[in-house]
């Protein structure tokens, strides 16, 4: 959201983005961007999401506006009732197919009410942005919505550590939530089986991230694995561009896994850095034009450490991947990408003041 609002602020839209404040958040500062945050007593659970909705209904009423985005599934109730209400411009920007989330599919009693939401919610939407072609297409085939693809590219920054570094520095690198099935517990039980030169660093918050730690100290692991917690956008891009290889695993059975892009792979590219991912449709089609990344069919301890070991040793294929890191970024990137999303904003019927908020 930061890339979008950004981008449309420099376009000359006059915008408004308004968030959830949690207890880790990091401060969030855009230029010719007016940011809010707004309390939510409850931090997860049905409490949350209702309240999180009421907060967002009266924010949405009472803002001054041409136009109102909503980000994902949990925001669109609120905000596409307050856009009727005010007889103004909705717009829809869908990240990923949430009623597919892997943390529902333990609670299917929660799985079917997102899904209700969904069905509500969604049909006869007309202006609506996808993250990716994977998510246009569910839109499409379920309920009949044409959505614009605007990828989430990453911006451009330089890298200029070489692949020599990277590979000396032996660090294997995770970055994002800390949520289910993204096989965190599978990485760090293939910690035990890696070449002893290298060692597994997790960026990012979630829910199980104390879990996580636990299992990590009762593999008596603490010396080979780090925990920084979440980390600014620019502390990242620090750490990044250093590291050996970027970990994006994912459970094959969860239909939002299967047709995501996720952030941290593109950000991987960005960085220079090769990564071990899944072979899912939107990672694939990628690595058949820049082979950045090493393609597991099956996620388990013994794929993923024998993975990363043999491109541990095997320097000639590892160079072949960082330069393909550095080919694919140079189309992947937001400067490329954005041009789709002004396009898509100019087209739409809005008032005159040309405000927007999301």
């Amino acid at each position: 959201m930061q890339r979008i609002a950004g981008t449309l602020a420099g376009a000359g839209w006059k915008v408004s983005l308004v968030g959830r404040r949690k207890k880790k958040s990091v401060p969030l500062i855009l230029n010719e961007v007016d940011v809010k945050r707004v309390n939510t007593w409850f931090q997860q659970g049905i409490g949350f999401y209702f309240m999180l909705n009421v907060l967002f209904f009266f924010e949405a009423l009472r803002a001054r506006t041409a136009c109102l985005m909503a980000v994902d599934l949990d925001t669109l109730p609120a905000v596409r009732l307050a856009a009727f209400l005010r007889n103004k411009t909705m717009i829809w920007d869908c990240h990923e197919i949430f009623s597919e989330m892997p943390e529902l599919y333990k609670n299917p009693l929660r799985q079917k009410t997102w899904k209700f939401i969904e069905s509500l919610t969604v049909p006869s939407l007309k202006n609506v942005i996808a993250v990716n072609e994977g998510v246009a297409a569910y839109l499409e085939k379920n309920y009949s919505v044409k959505a614009e693809v605007v990828h989430n590219y990453p911006l451009s920054y330089p890298e200029s550590i070489l692949p020599e570094a990277k590979q000396a520095s032996g660090l294997v690198l995770f970055q994002g939530a800390l949520n289910e099935g993204r096989c965190l517990e599978v990485l760090i039980r293939a910690v035990q089986n890696l070449d002893p030169a290298l060692r597994l660093m997790i960026i990012g918050e979630g829910p199980l991230g104390s879990h996580l730690q636990s299992l990590s100290r009762s593999l008596e692991l603490g010396h080979r694995i780090e925990f920084t917690g979440e980390l600014k956008p620019e502390d990242l891009r620090k750490r990044t561009p250093g590291a050996f290889l970027g970990i994006s695993l994912l459970e094959a059975d969860h239909g939002n896994s299967w047709i995501s892009l996720a952030n941290k792979n593109l950000d991987y590219i960005m960085a220079g850095l090769p990564a071990l991912t899944v072979n899912f449709p939107e990672y694939r089609k990628i690595n058949e034009h820049w082979p950045v990344a090493i393609l597991l069919d099956s996620v388990t301890e013994q794929t993923v450490s024998n993975a990363i070991n043999r491109i541990h040793h095997d320097f000639t294929a590892y160079k072949g991947m960082h330069a393909a890191c550095l080919e694919a970024r140079k189309v992947l990137c937001w400067e490329k990408e954005s041009g789709k999303l002004i396009s898509f904003f100019n087209g739409l019927r809005v008032d005159q003041d040309g405000a927007f908020q999301v």
